[in-house]
């Protein structure tokens, strides 16, 4: 016969026992749910900014291209009106200029971006003389 104070006869049915494992004490399981669904919709709102600004810099990538593209065609023009090295140089350029226009059109912002990150590990110096010098145009751009 079993006394009834022993442990091994305990049933613990309430609410309480049924508590979510991951949740803090004092919190109810509905105080969990509401927290994991604040953090859904907030992961889903980031994830649409997140896509919105990928689709402005595609674009704006795009825009560039086309730009470069009529600056490559305008310079290409002016560059057969004239002869020598001012004319080889500026076909060079215009070409250059074609050639990224291309790879622009061709290259999602995530792609381009790795490519630039791996650039800049190759090349530390040569990255940190562009942006000093990138820098300094703009500066003088915006004066």
């Amino acid at each position: 016969m079993q006394q009834r104070n022993d442990p091994s006869n305990i049933v613990d049915d309430s609410p309480m026992a049924y508590q979510d494992m991951t949740a803090k004490p004092g919190e109810t399981p509905q105080a969990t749910d509401k927290v994991k669904d604040m953090a859904g919709k907030a992961q889903e709102k980031a994830s649409a900014v997140t896509e919105k600004a990928q689709d402005r810099a595609d674009a704006g990538i795009d825009k560039a291209a086309g730009s470069l593209e009529d600056a490559a065609q305008k310079l290409k023009d002016k560059s057969a009106t004239t002869d020598g090295i001012p004319a080889q140089a500026g076909t060079k350029v215009a070409e250059s200029m074609e050639k990224t226009a291309g790879y622009l059109r061709e290259h999602d912002t995530s792609a381009i971006l790795d490519d630039v990150e791996a650039y800049v590990k190759e090349h530390p110096l040569q990255a940190v003389a562009g942006a000093v010098v990138g820098g300094f145009l703009i500066s003088r751009i915006l004066r």
